[in-house]
């Protein structure tokens, strides 16, 4: 019987390490395709995304940034989540070391009648350590490490939001202040031309319908002129609110900023699976699914035994009236294993638990892939729509401005009216103004597809607008 016991624990525990196998599901391929399904605009001097921002040379940009991610209460939640992983991840891994703890006794006392009083001190180090045989340490600490690279992961997505979220503010401030320029000088045309066709029904040159109408027309430009004025302001403010500068100081900047500046354009030439691969949302996803395995495993790790070891060593002086025994004491054990018997289906129902939370997470992970390639080919389509419509409203503001011209040296000949050079500065007003519009579309659609592909993600930058990669 003695020789088949080495036989039946090997067998036993080669059974038992088997039950903690978790059925890993295959993991969602991110993108088989070789190409983006939507052209990728071509463009001649493209910046590098991983340092965008800079790459733009705006340094009120890189101010208003700065400000921003350093009051963010979204950054400092994403990075307490960080630190608390972390410390998640520390404590984990040492569940594979034992415990060593220092404990100091002293007691004076007679048990005894008649005995002389005894004095006992000692001095120890216990020890208590817990051997993970069938891996459910392991799993936390997987587990643990899944969550740590989540919370990095989260961490990138709150800059890379905060700072798009900024940037789309400071360009639609910036076109404010252009479109509110414009709309003034348009109201001012309307005032001008409302003053000659005045002057002309005095003289009888003009009827007073066509009076009425100039000045409806003048009335109407002023109102859109104030309304934009009022949209300037609403802009600071929500710019404010974001980066904490003070509206006044930011009114100052964006009119000495001058006209709106076009977002420089980077490169999405790769493969799509590596630049999803780095989306931080699509990562966050694939550590889900990692995670979901190691919690399948813990679970599992439950039903089977666990075993752990304690001691200690120490010193102890014993003295008892005229008499001293001192000396080292030590003891191994007790070596204890607990074998789960009885738990009416806890356990059990514990593993079912965590498949169904392994399958929800795999199907999660394939899920956010196919959104993650979507919302790529739509910021692409966004943007070379908006390169499109730039193009052809340029050509228009072209026009206009010949049309401007050869309205100005007209005027000069004696070849036009006051009225007909006013109506050519409005035409070339909005004409500038409807390619303001266009290029700020062109830069939301930039700021859309730097979103859609992660921002710039570097994997030895630090936290900041330079880079979306946190400090490790």
């Amino acid at each position: 019987m003695k020789k088949w016991i080495p036989g039946i624990s090997l067998s036993a525990c080669t059974l038992l390490s088997g039950c903690l196998m978790t059925p890993v599901p295959k993991a969602p391929v991110i993108a088989s395709d070789t190409a983006w399904q939507t052209a990728v605009p071509e463009q001649a001097a493209a910046a590098d995304i991983t340092d965008w921002w800079k790459a733009q040379q705006d340094p009120l940009l890189m101010q208003l940034l700065d400000a921003g991610l350093a009051v963010s209460p979204d950054l400092a939640t994403a990075r307490t989540r960080q630190e608390s992983a972390q410390s998640t991840w520390v404590a984990a891994g040492a569940l594979f070391l034992p415990t060593v703890d220092a404990a100091l006794s002293a007691s004076r006392g007679r048990t005894q009648a008649g005995t002389p009083v005894a004095q006992v001190r000692q001095a120890s180090l216990q020890t208590s350590w817990e051997l993970d045989f069938f891996g459910a340490n392991q799993a936390a600490r997987r587990y643990a490490g899944s969550q740590k690279t989540s919370a990095a992961a989260a961490m990138r997505a709150t800059v890379l939001s905060v700072s798009a979220d900024i940037a789309q503010r400071y360009y639609e401030a910036r076109y404010c202040t252009e479109a509110s320029r414009l709309l003034s000088e348009e109201a001012t045309s309307w005032q001008r031309s409302q003053g000659i066709v005045a002057s002309m029904l005095k003289a009888g040159a003009a009827s007073s319908v066509t009076a009425a109408g100039m000045q409806a027309s003048a009335a109407d430009g002023q109102r859109r002129a104030n309304q934009q004025a009022a949209a300037c302001a609403l802009q600071e403010q929500a710019l404010s609110a974001l980066t904490g500068m003070p509206v006044a100081s930011l009114h100052t900047q964006l009119q000495q900023a001058g006209t709106l500046s076009d977002l420089r354009a980077f490169s999405v030439q790769e493969l799509p699976a590596n630049v999803l691969a780095r989306r931080p949302d699509v990562v966050i996803a694939e550590q889900d699914f990692s995670g979901s395995i190691a919690q399948a495993d813990a679970a599992r790790a439950q039903r089977l035994p666990r075993i752990s070891l304690s001691g200690n060593i120490g010193r102890q002086q014993i003295l008892t009236g005229n008499d001293q025994l001192s000396g080292s004491v030590f003891s191994i054990g007790p070596v204890q294993i607990s074998v789960p018997v009885f738990n009416g289906g806890q356990r059990d129902a514990q593993v079912k638990a965590a498949d169904a939370r392994l399958d929800e997470a795999r199907i999660a992970y394939a899920a956010r892939i196919r959104q993650a390639l979507a919302e790529v080919n739509q910021a692409l389509i966004q943007l070379n729509s908006s390169l499109d419509t730039l193009q052809q409203i340029r050509f228009n503001q072209q026009a206009a401005s010949l049309s401007l011209q050869t309205t100005t040296a007209r005027l000069q000949q004696g070849m036009a009216s006051q009225l007909e050079m006013e109506e050519a500065r409005r035409q070339h007003a909005n004409s500038q103004l409807e390619q303001l519009q266009a290029r700020l579309e062109r830069n939301r659609a930039w700021l859309g597809l730097y979103r859609a592909v992660g921002g710039g993600i570097s994997d030895t930058g630090a936290t900041g607008p330079h880079s979306t990669s946190p400090q490790s």
